[in-house]
């Protein structure tokens, strides 16, 4: 009997230490679907122009954004963010919004005239630029679950060349502002801007390759 305790007691603590361990894993892989599950939704696709050679653009303007969405700023709330982004990741100069606006209705007779070859060409040599950024906002909206809403975002750049015309380069994506770690703990996950911030940040990166 001397024998048989120690060998009981370990039996027990070894038992106690797989129960812990089982426990410990199947929360661990609970914690890793939620994390997994509230992860944002983001889709990006991006064409460069076969051969072109970006580097020789050194200030770009940031022209009107078409609006697709039923939100009335949303155009212009997305441009100024892309006006900002470029700027802060030095990709290149940019014209001030209110000289390009300008001249863009003394060339075309309105601040938001589509931009064709002709015109590229003439805006180019007046405000001094290699290229235009331009595009459009697809989606800018508030969804909801439930009791759970989260924004959604979609939109289209591109970088036109002054003097061709051609499209060098073009990134389209969108963002959801989804999380169902924000959802599960009544939480408030990111807003419209926060989400319009990270996706143009996303196709940005798309013209070095990041």
């Amino acid at each position: 009997m001397a024998g048989w305790w120690p060998i009981r007691r370990q039996v027990r603590k070894a038992g106690g230490r797989g129960w812990q361990g089982a426990v410990a894993a199947r929360l661990g892989g609970l914690l890793l679907v939620v994390l997994v599950a509230g992860c944002s939704s983001h889709a990006l696709t991006y064409y460069v122009r076969e051969g072109a050679d970006l580097t020789f653009i050194k200030k770009v303007a940031v022209m009107p954004l078409a609006n697709n969405t039923k939100e009335k700023f949303a155009a212009d709330r997305v441009r100024n963010i892309v006006l900002t982004q470029v700027l802060v990741d030095s990709l290149f100069d940019v014209t001030e919004t209110g000289q390009l606006e300008k001249i863009l209705e003394e060339e075309a007779g309105k601040a938001d005239a589509p931009l064709d070859e002709a015109l590229a060409r003439r805006l180019g040599k007046r405000l001094s630029v290699q290229a235009f950024l331009l595009g459009s906002v697809d989606a800018y909206d508030e969804e909801r679950k439930g009791n759970y809403s989260y924004p959604v975002v979609a939109m289209t750049l591109k970088l036109v060349d002054a003097e061709t015309g051609l499209i060098l380069w073009q990134a389209s994506g969108s963002y959801s502002g989804y999380s169902s770690w924000s959802r599960i703990l009544g939480t408030q996950g990111r807003d419209q801007s926060a989400v319009t911030f990270r996706l143009v940040r996303s196709l940005l990166a798309s013209l070095s390759g990041d």
